[in-house]
Order: structure tokens, then C-alpha cells, then sequence
């Protein structure tokens, strides 16, 4: 996309672009790089020339070979895509931008400030064109029940308006009727609707959905969470001034999720000592897209209010805008206060809602941050895999326990 301003002052041309990945054939690179050549070709000579969007390179940090395109800051190891990006900088009289000025190691790039402006943009984002979720009961009653129910209304409404005895006593045996009717219709479509929730929810199982299966099950059986606001000290004791009751939750909840340290710990035998070597380079645009991409949908969100569904969305818009901010917590190891925070929401598990032991905790982190700690699990994930027996089947993407215990129950 290319776009030209005109001012009093000078003219400017922006071309605005998304290059194809390393991984991408040669015949798609040439072919990209062709068109930009030709496009470049058609911009003014005295025009300001700006090439924006996501290039997929990294130029390296050695500038020797080329300083008349790169700056002191570049980053990475250079490869493939980087030399069609310099090539064609130097062709075209183009400086990287990029490698001009060092974001994450100035006193400029404020991370706390960069995250709340990025936050409020989705939440604006989010509020004009989506809005609030409104819960709505399922709309399982009939038109033709609806008839009835209207029909039964109008009779109720002569009742009331009727002043003869005779003509309220036959307007009553005619409402009593029509009740009747309402009622039985109404169960009918009652039934129907539990048999259709009972085939998605059946469906569901068949496809592996077990969340579809469990909201199902739970709309069919009525079942019902007890959210009583009620709630026992140590003692037995019943508060029920709520920020005495939001005393004694937050209270528990430490308790339960800050065990004292043991008496006597365990000794733990010296291991012999293994030198790993993880990658410590800043965050690359592939890595943060794919971390993206690897968020879960239907995931509640933390504070900062952005679900996963909202970065997958506005992933290639917003690419840029992200791996730049995370390359500056990476180096400045600093992260916004909202990703140290989360939101505890308690569950109730059996027995008597006003006695908190009968309740477990979930966290419902920042998904943002879920991005860099996917980035940070690769680079550990790619460091020690080499360095695990081929046995070791835990908590190893591809592998099972079940695996090695139906071998085993084989060979017994």
C-alpha cells in the first residue's frame, strides 16, 4: 500500500508492506522484492521516501560491512531475508531505521507508560466496536407458545375488567383452560430444547470438547453455584459485615498459598553441575507471533481486560508494536506492574459454602504476559532438550506417560 502527502514544506511517500518470513520459498521472496523494487521505481526523486510495515529481518549487530544502511544498534545474527533488506536499502538510498536508535536501552522508552498507552488503545478499540457481553437466557419458548401466552393475557385482562358475576365465572373456566394449554406447550418446548442441548452436548464429546460438555451438562442438570456472601472465621464464627468477610477470604487465600517452610527439609544430593547455554537474544518478530498464536481462545482475561482472542485479531497490525515492547522488557528486565498482578476468583468445590476450605483459587494472569513467558519456555525448551534422556517423557510436548506405562504393561 502506498500513500503520498503533500505539504508546504516538503512531500513524503510512505509505502507500507508485509515481506514473507525466512521459511518462505525463494520464488515468494524474489517475487515480493520484485514488486517493492517496482513500486520504490515509481516514487518521486525528491520525495521523502518512508518504507514501513514488518520486513521479517534482522540486519545483525556487525555495521562494518554496510554503514551507509545500518546503525550502531542492529540486532540478531544476520541470514537470508536480511541481505534482500539491505540490498535493497542500498539501491534505493534508504537508511534502517531500526539500527539508528536503541528503544529499549534509553531513558525515552518508558515500559510502564508504552504498556498503559498500548491497553488503553485495545480497550477503546475493543468498547467501539465490540462492547460489553450481555448474558441472555436461551430463547427456548415457541412463537406459537407465545401465542398462547398472549391469548391467556387478554382473557386475564377481561377477568379483571368484567363487573357481571356470570361472565367473570365463564371467563375464569376459559382462563383455566388456556393455562392448561400454556403449560403443557411450554413443557413440550421444554423437552425439546434439553433433547437439542443433549445432541450438542453429545456432539461436543465426540469432538474432545469437554468445556462444551461440562456447560452443558450443568444448563441441562439445573445445577446451580452457591454464591452465598456469607462466610465462617477459624472459630465457626458467621461474618457477615462484607469487608470483614473480604478480610477473612484474603486471609485464607494467603494462608493456603504461602506455606511456612518445613522443619526439617529435605537434603537434596549434590548434582554434578551442567553448563546450558540458552539463548539470551532479544525477541524476535517470528517468536512473538507464534507465542501469539499459541494463546488459548476462551480464556478469561487479567486485569488489563485483553484476551487472547483481541491479540490474535490485531496480530498483524499490532506485531510490531508488541516485539518492540517486549525486546524492551527483555532488556531493561522490567514488566509492567498489571503483568505481577492477577485476579483470585474462588470456586466452590462441596460441602458448606460458608467455610473457606470448601473453596480452591484460580489466578486469572495478564494473557499479554503470556507471550513472553512462551518466548522465555522456547528459549529453555531448545537449550535443554538436548540435554534430556530420550526416557524422559514428562512434561515434554510430542511424548506421554501413558505411553511408556502401556509399553511397560506389554513387556510384563
Amino acid at each position: 500500500m502506498t500513500a503520498r502527502f503533500v505539504s508546504n514544506h516538503t512531500k513524503m511517500t510512505i509505502i507500507a508492506c508485509y515481506a514473507p518470513t525466512n521459511e518462505t520459498d525463494e520464488e515468494e521472496k524474489d517475487a515480493f522484492y520484485n514488486m517493492l523494487y517496482s513500486v520504490t521505481k515509481d516514487v518521486p526523486r525528491y520525495d521523502v521516501l518512508c518504507v514501513v510495515g514488518e520486513l521479517n529481518a534482522k540486519v545483525g549487530a556487525d555495521r562494518q560491512y554496510c554503514p551507509e544502511v545500518l546503525g550502531p544498534h542492529g540486532m540478531g545474527e544476520i541470514n537470508e531475508n536480511d541481505t534482500l533488506l539491505i540490498d535493497y536499502a542500498l539501491s534505493n538510498d534508504l537508511i534502517i531505521g531500526g539500527t539508528l536508535n536503541l528503544l529499549d536501552k534509553t531513558n525515552d522508552f518508558d515500559v510502564e507508560n508504552t504498556w498503559t498507552s498500548v491497553k488503553s488503545v485495545y480497550h477503546d478499540v475493543a468498547k467501539a466496536n465490540l462492547g460489553f457481553k450481555k448474558r441472555k437466557k436461551e430463547e427456548w419458548i415457541s412463537d406459537d407458545t407465545w401465542k398462547y401466552i398472549s391469548k391467556r393475557k387478554e382473557t386475564r385482562t377481561l377477568i379483571l375488567n368484567t363487573s357481571s358475576p356470570e361472565q367473570k365465572a365463564q371467563l375464569q373456566l376459559r382462563y383455566k383452560e388456556e393455562d392448561k394449554a400454556v403449560k403443557r406447550i411450554a413443557r413440550k418446548d421444554k423437552r425439546i430444547a434439553i433433547e437439542r442441548k443433549a445432541a450438542l452436548a453429545e456432539e461436543a464429546a465426540k469432538k474432545g470438547d469437554s468445556k462444551m460438555v461440562y456447560r452443558l451438562t450443568n444448563e441441562i442438570a439445573g445445577k446451580k453455584i452457591n454464591r452465598t456472601s456469607l462466610v465462617k472465621d477459624e472459630n465457626g464464627d458467621v461474618i457477615s459485615d462484607p469487608q470483614k468477610a473480604d478480610e477473612r477470604w484474603a486471609s485464607h487465600f494467603e494462608k493456603v498459598l504461602n506455606r511456612p517452610r518445613p522443619d526439617d527439609p529435605e537434603t537434596v544430593p549434590d548434582m554434578p553441575f551442567l553448563q546450558i547455554d540458552v539463548s539470551a537474544d532479544t525477541p524476535s518478530t517470528e517468536e512473538v507471533t507464534t507465542a501469539v498464536k499459541k494463546l488459548k481462545n476462551g480464556r478469561a482475561p487479567g486485569v488489563d481486560g485483553i484476551t487472547a482472542e483481541m491479540l490474535k485479531v490485531s496480530l498483524r497490525a499490532c506485531i510490531f508494536v508488541w516485539t518492540a515492547l517486549l525486546v524492551a522488557i527483555w532488556t531493561n528486565e522490567k514488566v509492567p506492574k498489571d503483568w505481577t498482578r492477577g485476579i483470585l476468583v474462588k470456586l466452590f468445590k462441596k460441602g458448606d459454602a460458608q467455610i473457606c476450605d470448601n473453596w480452591r483459587g484460580i489466578n486469572l494472569t495478564s494473557v499479554p504476559s503470556k507471550i513472553l513467558a512462551s518466548v522465555m519456555l522456547q528459549c529453555l525448551r531448545a537449550a535443554l532438550d538436548s540435554h534430556l534422556r530420550e526416557e524422559q517423557h514428562g512434561f515434554r510436548p510430542g511424548r506421554s506417560c501413558s505411553d511408556l506405562i502401556f509399553i511397560f504393561r506389554l513387556m510384563v
